[in-house]
Parts: C-alpha cells; sequence; structure tokens
C-alpha cells in the first residue's frame, strides 16, 4: 500500500495451508523489525554432525513430511528447507543452508505434483 504502483497479491494456496494448526504465527513474529524469510529451516538432528539428507519443499507438503518425521524419528540426520518465496527464487539462502551439510548429503525436492507441474 505504501508504493507508488499497484502490484496485485496471489495466493494461490490450499485452504488446509491457512487453517493448519503449526501454519499459525505469533504476533511478534510481524512485529516492526521484522523481516520475510524466503526460507525456513527444520533440522530433524539429534546430533552436532551435518545433516546427511535435505529435503527442499514447498507449500502444504511439509505439514506432511514434518508430522511424518516428527512421529518416526530416522537414524539419519535429516534437515527440512522449506522454499517460502519460489519466484525469484532464493538462491544464495539455500546455497547458505547447502554449504553447511555433508558433501555426501542428498538432496531432493519433494512435491505433490508431478515433474512436469508445480515448483520442480
Amino acid at each position: 500500500m505504501l508504493r507508488d504502483f499497484r502490484k496485485p497479491l496471489v495466493l494461490a494456496a490450499p485452504k488446509l495451508g491457512l487453517k493448519h494448526p503449526a501454519a499459525i504465527s505469533k504476533l511478534a513474529d510481524m512485529a516492526p523489525g521484522t523481516e520475510f524469510s524466503p526460507i525456513i529451516v527444520n533440522s530433524y538432528n539429534e546430533t552436532d554432525e551435518p545433516a546427511l539428507e535435505v529435503v527442499l519443499c514447498s507449500g502444504k507438503i511439509f505439514f506432511d513430511i514434518n508430522s511424518y518425521l516428527t512421529e518416526n524419528p530416522s537414524q539419519k540426520a535429516i534437515k527440512v528447507i522449506r522454499v517460502e518465496e519460489l519466484a525469484p527464487f532464493p538462491s544464495l539462502p539455500v546455497h547458505q543452508e547447502l554449504a553447511g551439510v555433508s558433501r555426501d548429503a542428498r538432496v531432493t525436492w519433494v512435491q505433490e505434483e508431478g515433474m512436469n507441474q508445480g515448483a520442480f
């Protein structure tokens, strides 16, 4: 609203992402001095060793991944990078997160749609 030009807001999200209990933010997360984060990193690692598996995802599929990893603790160190901004793709923050993982780590993009659809 403060810009000199109008830019439409397009929210392409299923209702699950709007109503899911884990998708609720505190008012302090939107207070003055805070800023939008293009990626959100969740680590499912009990030790300090680098992640052996990295999962990149966007949208409501994160909630399925999160519930599975929470209910089924893995023997591996897993890092989930939730991409919150697809265009322009946040290359620098993603590369910075990937720099902290093992060279042998498997990096996977996960989405519900087929490869010729969605963010892939």
